[in-house]
């Protein structure tokens, strides 16, 4: 960090410190009698207005909170303490400031941090951007150039390749042609990519408002054929497309003019889909429509970059000011809580976030074992590939005299494996461990454990809604079925800033959402069917195009166009079968499944049947299984396909799961 910086910051900091000090000694709740009595509250993971909700209940006094902290969630083991010292490290974790109301007390995020939160995402998005703007500015610069002599150029590429090598044969030949590495392969047609130029010739003549609304997340959208909000293309991209595939005729092939593409491989049409911004970076798609073979595609996408130690971010005011917060290594020693004994624990940490997990595991444990042994209540539910930050406090504040409060995130905790074993260990040490990677930072005060996440701001803005996440943890610990109209409750509620979140850290939650996330667009049109328009998609085996209103047919289109662009998984581009188009088809196919688990291993089996043939087969082996578990599944594969022609279809793919009985008899 640079001399002027570090001095700028350093006057900042004393600044915000002695705000927040200021602000903690004439705090309102100071002067409420009631707020002294003494509270108790113990969840892991808490909505803020529940918590109010649970402290007012408590104490008799009316606390309430702002709009903007109403989705943010806490972890909580505070036992037998004033309400009024609660409630302000609520305040701290939150950096959030108590008013006075007609009623009682409403907590508000302070100004400073709804400005620096700003300025944090501002900063990420405008560093993304940079990244994207550089592709798109070469996308530009290709676009004033002719294609043809691009292709020229990368067929003479080419050339001096095959030259190269032939001259220089044998191990020297890595060495001697850097280019001829598979990793480089990419350099040789640099700037002869159809789709690269189509993209750039059209951003070329955007406005200052197209720019806007494309940075904003509109798509481009282009094609040979006439279709809704696709603006046309001319018959050159399809000459781009065939001067493109020559490049894959060897060069003397060329040179005796016999560069001829076969008449299959020739494209009818192009449809042509991209998309910017800082949440997805750039991302584009071409697809050739062929004579009688399937669809291709090709996708051209900058993943976003959303990392906490980039250094505009490191340097930002309010990452210092959590630094100066927590408590520093050569602090430890002072401070007695830290000194405390974890009691040795016989249960590793849980994730049940709606219902308590059916898990007997015994200690020791380490994090791994915790969910290969785990038995579930239903095949819905499913356990976090990690655990949040909320399960391991827990498991602490039962280990503990200490009492915890922390910011509260479904989001996986990086940390040692050895940190979860459950031995016997000193809260210091077990806090070194747990905070090894750099993911939060903590503090002690008095007999208080506070903690924050790193990366919150991004946190909080991606969270999904608790309420909705609970209810399906609830339906499936109960063994219920998460439908399609859950997930796509999801989906609604989901923005493109969310989409980018299992690229990173992904969701701790208590049933499959990957459904969800990896078709949100699909969804979100399943969403906007009317309750008999779903039931006749259901019975009939999709819906007419015309079935549909002028806006229901606008989103078909762009959900279409959105899956075929950023669906990551189960999303599909294939020829459709015959019929009229365009049209919405739903297709479900329904299997058993039976799964048995022996240890960590978990066969799956068609049938019943086919499971019981290999018991027999492994026992006439005299390898006889001692401890088994059998799990039997009706699945239920429901495809959401939009017939864009005659022979294109886009579709996104929805897995539901139900347990269904299974005989009683089990590994002994």
């Amino acid at each position: 960090m640079a001399k002027g910086t570090t001095w700028l910051l350093a006057i900042a900091l004393t600044g915000i410190l002695a705000v927040a000090a200021w602000s903690q000694q004439t705090s309102p709740l100071a002067e409420e009698e009631a707020l002294r009595r003494l509270v108790t509250v113990q969840n892991k993971m808490i909505l803020l207005p529940d918590l109010l909700r649970e402290v007012g209940k408590q104490t008799g006094v009316t606390l309430t909170c702002g709009r903007e902290l109403a989705n943010d969630k806490l972890t909580m083991f505070v036992k037998g303490k004033p309400a009024a010292e609660l409630l302000g490290h609520v305040a701290t974790i939150l950096m959030g400031e108590w008013r006075k109301t007609k009623d009682g007390y409403m907590l508000v995020q302070t100004a400073q941090a709804r400005k620096w939160e700003k300025e944090l995402l501002a900063l990420e998005r405008e560093s993304e951007l940079r990244e994207t703007q550089r592709k798109i500015d070469r996308f530009l610069a290709l676009a004033q150039q002719d294609f043809s002599s691009l292709v020229e150029r990368a067929r003479a590429r080419q050339k001096e390749m095959i030259e190269g090598i032939v001259a220089k044969p044998g191990p020297s030949q890595a060495k001697s042609d850097p280019i001829g590495a598979t990793e480089n392969l990419a350099a040789l047609n640099e700037g002869a990519e159809p789709l690269d130029y189509i993209i750039g010739r059209a951003l070329h003549g955007f406005s200052p408002a197209q720019w806007e609304r494309f940075w904003a997340g509109e798509l481009y959208i282009a094609s040979t054929l006439r279709l809704p909000g696709a603006e046309m293309l001319s018959a050159d991209a399809l000459r781009w497309v065939v001067q493109r595939k020559t490049l894959g005729i060897p060069p003397e092939q060329v040179e005796r003019g016999e560069a001829e593409i076969p008449e299959e491989q020739i494209p009818e049409n192009l449809i042509v889909v991209a998309g910017a911004d800082a949440n997805a970076g750039l991302t584009a798609v071409m697809v050739e429509i062929l004579p009688e073979t399937a669809l291709l595609r090709r996708h051209e996408y900058s993943p976003p970059r959303f990392w906490f130690d980039k250094e505009e971010v490191a340097q930002h005011p309010l990452v210092a000011y959590w630094q100066a917060w927590q408590t520093k290594p050569e602090e430890t020693a002072q401070l007695p809580p830290l000194a405390a004994t974890l009691r040795a624990a016989a249960q590793p940490p849980q994730a049940n976030y709606a219902a308590p997990s059916t898990s007997a595991t015994p200690n020791p444990l380490v994090l791994t074992e915790i969910w290969s042994r785990e038995q579930t209540a239903s095949g819905t539910l499913v356990a976090p590939k990690q655990l949040a930050l909320a399960d391991i406090l827990e498991w602490q504040a039962r280990r503990a005299n200490v009492q915890i409060i922390a910011d509260a995130y479904r989001v996986p905790w990086i940390m040692p494996e050895a940190a979860l074993d459950g031995r016997e260990a000193r809260l210091a040490d077990w806090l070194k461990q747990t905070f090894a990677y750099g993911r939060g930072w903590w503090r002690v005060e008095g007999d208080y454990l506070l903690v924050k996440h790193h990366h919150y701001w991004y946190l909080r803005r991606t969270e999904l809604p608790e309420k909705l996440l609970t209810t399906l943890e609830a339906k499936a610990a109960k063994g219920q079925p998460i439908t399609l109209d859950d997930y796509a409750s999801v989906a609604v509620s989901a923005t493109p800033l969310h989409e980018t979140r299992p690229h990173f850290y992904g969701y701790t939650v208590r049933f499959d959402i990957t459904p969800a996330l990896a078709n949100v667009a699909v969804l979100r049109f399943w969403a906007s069917l009317s309750p008999p328009q779903k039931s006749v998609a259901l019975r009939q085996g999709g819906l007419a195009y015309d079935a549909l209103s002028p806006e229901q047919q606008r989103a078909f289109w762009n959900a279409a166009f959105t899956q075929l662009l950023r669906g990551w998984s189960g999303s599909a581009v294939k020829r459709a079968r015959p019929g009229p188009a365009p049209r919405f088809v739903v297709r479900q196919t329904h299997i058993r499944e039976y799964n048995l688990t022996a240890g960590s291993t978990t066969y799956t089996f068609d049938n019943y049947e086919q499971l019981q043939q290999f018991l027999r087969s492994v026992s006439r082996r005299g390898q006889a299984l001692q401890q088994y578990r059998v799990e039997g599944y009706q699945i239920s594969i429901t495809s959401l396909s939009f017939v864009l022609l005659r022979d294109l279809v886009c579709a996104g793919s929805i897995t539901l799961k139900q347990p269904i009985p299974v005989p009683k008899r089990q590994g002994k």
